[in-house]
């Protein structure tokens, strides 16, 4: 008992973790984990669906009053922020049953799976609260009781909203920039070229497999299908898309595979297993059912059409965000995104300046003072991305702008926070520069030969999505691309 915090906080959580992971993974092998997998499937299927259904609603709403429009939009993603936890729940336990798959005779009634999601739920909150634990100590810390009650207590002080009010920026700034579609295109080119050195696999030979099976793959021959569920013969989906699509049955057979879960790697991340499963760092777990929704049986293959609909449009999107729904065994691929992100990384700076421009700035991009002068301005400042003097209003804009990932878990959110603030300190740079100009400005004026005049200093971080320091207190705005471009033509 007592109260824990940052890496001895996971310690103690892991450990109490451990010991009810075995007790729920005893209960799991009780019944029939086929019958278990069907349950979980239906459920899964369901919430995947209503997830994407209430981003589509979100966006559907306009002849509204202001206030009618916020209560309807609050509603909306209350639902669909518990939809993607209980989606988790679901997730967790179907992949303890499959990881557990045994001949487990008992009967599984609808109130005994809801007391197994119960506890599926309880472990995916420990393991969430074991992840924020080992990267901070300043957000939460953990207590616990004498009884082995886990209480997880924020330090956060009142007037740090990370709930409702980032939700409604993430959902209103959903993360869209200015498309260079020539870079798209031979990019997306690349990609494909470089997902095949990985898999051995066309990528355009992926997604129609996907598309195949998502729109029922040889309907009329299924072994069954109920709960969203659709069972064949492995051979049957095999023979059927080589006709279709006038594909090899070796490569047909390796793109299926791409597809199919191994279910004994669940609980490993870069090939190395634990005793858990590793739910916060997806991009180190090539087999997990959420990017393999393909369970083999013996010659049969079972699966959910939503579930592959989800998958096809999760690779689609994350290639044009420069990223992967994992990484294990693409290296090749990973490459070509990094490539692909670095064009866009500096295409921020140059729409930027063109948005400044267009609204009346003098405007400089990639500007280093040393430049004017390298004996009065010191080198080691860098540059200032834009550089932007608004001569009537006599402001002088400073514009750091950052392209970063993608994350989807809170080990991922946590890991970059700490890699961004901690690690590189690229706040800490950019408060550097600003400091320099707020005691300088007047000469750096003067050398660009503009007028002089008392300015003043607006400095802004500007990144490709919505984005929060969770680690320090941060003295200028972080802005999104599309919140950046409504602060500057406002």
């Amino acid at each position: 008992s007592g109260s824990y915090y940052g890496k001895d906080a996971t310690a103690v959580v892991r450990s109490i973790q451990k010991e009810l992971i075995e007790d729920f993974e005893n209960g799991v092998k009780k019944y029939n984990y086929l019958k278990l997998f069907e349950m979980s499937l239906a459920d899964y299927a369901t919430l995947l669906h209503e997830i994407m259904i209430h981003r589509q609603r979100y966006n559907s709403f306009e002849d509204m009053k202001d206030e009618v429009r916020a209560e309807v939009s609050k509603k909306i993603i209350k639902q669909r922020e518990e939809a993607k936890h209980n989606l988790r729940t679901v997730s967790y336990l179907l992949e303890t049953a499959l990881y557990n798959a045994g001949r487990g005779q008992e009967i599984l009634s609808t109130e005994k799976y809801q007391y197994l999601l119960a506890y599926a739920n309880w472990l995916v909150v420990l393991g969430d609260n074991a992840d924020m634990c080992y990267f901070t100590e300043d957000e939460v810390y953990v207590e616990v009781s004498g009884e082995y009650i886990i209480d997880v207590e924020s330090q956060r002080e009142a007037g740090h909203h990370f709930g409702e009010e980032l939700a409604q920026r993430m959902y209103d700034n959903p993360g869209h920039f200015e498309r260079d579609y020539s870079a798209d295109e031979q990019y997306f080119e690349k990609a494909k070229q470089a997902f095949e050195i990985d898999s051995g696999v066309p990528l355009e030979t992926f997604f129609t497999l996907m598309y195949y099976l998502e729109t029922g793959g040889k309907i009329g021959s299924e072994l069954f299908y109920r709960g969203n569920a659709f069972c064949f013969w492995k051979e049957d989906i095999i023979d059927d898309y080589c006709s279709v699509q006038n594909v090899s049955k070796s490569v047909a057979e390796k793109a299926l595979q791409l597809l199919c879960i191994n279910a004994t790697k669940l609980k490993s991340k870069n090939n190395v297993e634990d005793f858990y499963l590793p739910i916060g760092e997806k991009e180190k777990r090539c087999d997990r059912y959420e990017v393999k929704p393909v369970y083999e049986y013996d010659d049969m293959v079972i699966y959910s059409p939503a579930v592959i609909h989800y998958l096809r449009d999760y690779w689609q999107n994350s290639l044009f965000e420069f990223h992967m729904p994992y990484e294990i065994g693409m290296p090749a691929t990973k490459n070509i995104l990094i490539a692909w992100k670095r064009v866009y990384e500096k295409k921020i700076v140059f729409d930027l300046e063109k948005v400044f421009k267009d609204n009346g700035f003098n405007v400089r991009p990639n500007f280093e003072l040393m430049n004017l002068d390298k004996k009065k301005y010191p080198q080691y400042l860098g540059d200032y991305d834009l550089f932007a003097v608004d001569l009537k209003t006599k402001e002088i804009w400073i514009i750091e702008c950052k392209f970063i990932e993608k994350v989807e878990t809170f080990y991922e959110m946590y890991r970059q926070q700490k890699r961004f603030f901690k690690e590189d300190k690229c706040d800490e740079k950019f408060q550097r520069r600003i400091n320099f100009l707020n005691e300088n400005y007047k000469e750096v004026i003067k050398d660009l030969k503009l007028p002089t005049a008392e300015y003043k200093i607006k400095p802004y971080m500007c990144v490709n999505k919505v984005f929060v320091s969770r680690y320090k207190e941060i003295a200028f705005p972080i802005l999104s691309y599309q919140e950046m471009v409504e602060e500057i033509v406002k």
